[in-house]
């Protein structure tokens, strides 16, 4: 019960902490995106290590940077084009730095070298980028609400659910934890909540069935992320990527579903204001 009640309690300081710092501006929030990503990183560099794989260090966190501060030089995010070829040039810039300053290293370095680092920008850089994209929408407020409201929620049923109903495990060699029925009911409750809340701030589809199609797409690529998290920590022997949040565990666990989304996101908002 007092872990329960320890979990709520700091859920709701992080949704009110993320409600705020989003009402602020893009300015705040992609300060916030930036924080988060970096102390991310550091654990994912941690995991990394436990399984005897070294990043590039000093250089990952710059482009992290790049690309999450990035955005805010343009005004209009919600350009597609522009969107596509600033981070198609910030990726090509950072894996071009990247893979010679492994290869080229006096001391043998393993290919697992070269995909973590390249994987580590690429999650914890580029993807997280979009959320600050989203921000600098003219209803930016609106879709970042919709897109971290969307997935807690469908992480917190999938959790509720799986304990209360789940039966058949989803993927015991990856998370045995999490089972089918409460993946399906994180699912349904993630994509209603991004359908009420798009019907609230007035997203443009087509019709209401392309609509519940985008957001249950939306939702399956926040379980996806969070999986794939769930494996690299089954790889390094731990159960949480870190402590910060107590019984949350880390700051990997928490935003593994949202980073993993938020490209999906801005492309479905872009799409609707077109």
């Amino acid at each position: 019960m007092a872990v329960a009640k320890n979990r709520i309690t700091i859920a709701i300081i992080l949704f009110a902490s993320v409600i705020l710092l989003d009402y602020l501006g893009a300015i705040a929030w992609s300060l916030v995106i930036l924080c988060t990503a970096l102390a991310a990183f550091f654990e994912f560099n941690k995991l990394c290590n436990n399984m005897g794989i070294f990043l590039v260090n000093r250089i990952i966190p710059f482009f992290i940077s790049l690309f999450i501060l990035t955005p805010l030089i343009f005004k209009n995010g919600f350009e597609l084009e522009k969107v596509l070829v600033v981070q198609a040039i910030s990726l090509l810039a950072a894996y071009t730095c990247i893979f010679p300053r492994i290869i080229l290293r006096a001391t043998y370095t393993k290919f697992e070298d070269l995909t973590a680092s390249l994987w580590a920008v690429f999650q914890l850089g580029l993807l997280p980028s979009f959320f600050v994209w989203v921000r600098l929408m003219d209803n930016g407020f609106g879709f970042t609400l919709i897109s971290i409201l969307s997935i807690a929620l469908n992480d917190s049923a999938s959790m509720l659910g799986g304990k209360i109903f789940g039966k058949h495990k989803l993927s015991t060699s990856i998370s045995p934890g999490k089972t089918i029925e409460g993946s399906l009911i994180g699912l349904t409750v993630g994509s209603l909540t991004f359908v009420f809340l798009a019907k609230i701030f007035h997203l443009h589809f087509l019709n209401d069935y392309i609509l519940v199609a985008i957001a249950i797409v939306f939702n399956i690529l926040g379980q996806i992320g969070d999986l794939l998290v769930s494996a690299l920590k089954r790889a390094a022997g731990v159960k949480d990527s870190g402590t910060v949040l107590m019984s949350h565990g880390g700051i990997l666990d928490r935003i593994d579903s949202h980073i993993f989304a938020a490209w999906f996101a801005y492309f479905a908002f872009a799409l609707s204001i077109k």
